[in-house]
């Protein structure tokens, strides 16, 4: 019987919150299929950082989310330094979670991303008719810019709720609440804001983040 084989740049990761200096370590070691196994097990699953002393927490919040948006409950998770501990991103890489930073939640769910995308369909011919104007000058400096990406995103099977108006949509009201409960529920998880993204399946979600693995594992040689 053979044994099961396992991959060199993962063998040193033992902790559920590895360190940055070791996963620094194994992300320059790291090939695609290696990528999708840390993915999955360190970065979708368990309990989040943010949570680690609050666990049931976690499950409270996306049990109230999952009805909100009317999804499964398995089909929300939370990346991002709330997740590991810390920022993945190759700009901040190791950049610690604190109480000054976001939680970011996806929800992978084919009903909502089609939704989002009719969201987002709907603001682009208002704005293309004249219809939907900025209301400040953060709308004014971030629309242009989101409605050039928003359709590479959505075709690469996501889109953020944040990039389109929450006029089309009550994501940014429910988030807004989420973060309100958080607020009163803990002073451990008292955090800047909370932000979801929406995937069309896992495959899109596990594309694009063993790319942005790839892409940090890159930045740090």
């Amino acid at each position: 019987m053979q044994p099961f084989q396992i991959p060199d740049s993962l063998k040193g990761l033992i902790e559920y919150y590895p360190s940055a200096d070791c996963l620094r370590s194994a992300l320059s070691r790291m090939n695609p299929v290696d990528r999708s196994w840390f993915l999955r097990l360190w970065l979708t699953e368990g309990i989040p950082f943010a949570f680690r002393y609050e666990p049931a927490v976690y499950e409270a919040v996306r049990d109230w989310l999952a009805g909100k948006i009317r999804v499964r409950v398995k089909d929300i998770t939370l990346i991002g330094s709330g997740r590991i501990g810390y920022s993945l991103a190759p700009e901040e890489f190791g950049r610690s979670f604190r109480p000054g930073s976001d939680l970011d939640f996806t929800v992978v769910a084919s009903n909502l991303f089609f939704t989002m995308q009719d969201a987002f369909d709907r603001w682009k011919t208002d704005v293309a008719i004249g219809r939907a104007l900025p209301n400040n000058p953060q709308e004014q400096r971030y629309w242009p810019d989101n409605l050039e990406r928003l359709p590479m995103n959505i075709q690469r099977g996501f889109v953020d709720a944040s990039k389109i108006p929450y006029r089309y949509h009550p994501l940014g009201k429910i988030m807004w609440e989420l973060k309100a409960k958080l607020d009163a529920t803990s002073d451990n998880l008292k955090v800047r804001g909370a932000s979801v993204r929406i995937y069309r399946d896992w495959d899109s979600f596990e594309r694009q983040l063993t790319l942005n693995l790839r892409e940090t594992g890159r930045s740090l040689n």
